[in-house]
């Protein structure tokens, strides 16, 4: 009796071609996260690197230290994002000068402390710390990026061009340049927030 196999070799390339082709499914699908928990920075937020925040104050003061004690982790907690902090005291001589240099370097003028750096913008004063550090954060863990350039113009302070506030500490009587130049900026953190180290740090830059 003769048997006819052509039905036998139908199933059997049906067969072959179904698994190949969940084979090949399976092999499009993306490893680890889905899609949709991937950020548009193409990185899940607990493997980026973490944001680099600059915080020129009253290091070493009770009372100023409460940023990286309290404000700092809470934002951090808040936004979901991770953060390296640098501290620089700016009541020393070579911390002030860095802080005026490197909001130069942002097209920034030095009006007010604190000083908040992160990526290319600068924050001044404790306001505007506040009020933009949270905002911050959340950007850079949603999208892997900082926010574009803050403009301070629009809290009536201006936006200056890099070396304008050097320059206007170094059109006074030399030797008496940063003495002079500085005290409105120290009185102008009196107004920003009062506070127990307010004459300690009027009186570090009078003593320039």
């Amino acid at each position: 009796m003769k048997h006819d196999g052509a039905p036998l070799i139908g199933r059997i390339v049906l067969y072959i071609a179904l698994f190949a082709s969940v084979t090949l499914a399976s092999a499009e699908e993306p490893a680890g996260l889905a899609p949709a928990e991937r950020t548009p920075a193409g990185l899940p937020p607990a493997e980026r690197a973490p944001v680099r925040i600059e915080y020129y104050g009253e290091i070493g003061c009770a009372h100023c230290d409460t940023f990286k004690d309290k404000d700092l982790p809470a934002a951090l907690e808040a936004s979901g994002a991770s953060a390296e902090l640098e501290l620089v005291d700016i009541l020393s001589a070579a911390g002030f000068a860095r802080c005026e240099e490197r909001l130069s370097e942002l097209g920034y003028a030095f009006r007010v402390f604190p000083v908040l750096v992160i990526g290319p913008s600068a924050y001044q004063g404790n306001a505007a710390i506040d009020a933009n550090l949270v905002p911050e954060l959340r950007h850079y863990a949603a999208t892997g990026s900082y926010r574009p350039r803050y403009d301070d113009s629009a809290d009536g302070s201006g936006a200056a061009g890099p070396g304008a506030a050097r320059s206007a500490a170094r059109s006074a009587a030399p030797g008496a340049g940063m003495r002079w130049a500085v005290l409105p900026i120290a009185l102008a953190g009196l107004v920003d927030g009062v506070n127990p180290c307010a004459f300690t740090t009027l009186l570090f830059f009078m003593s320039y």
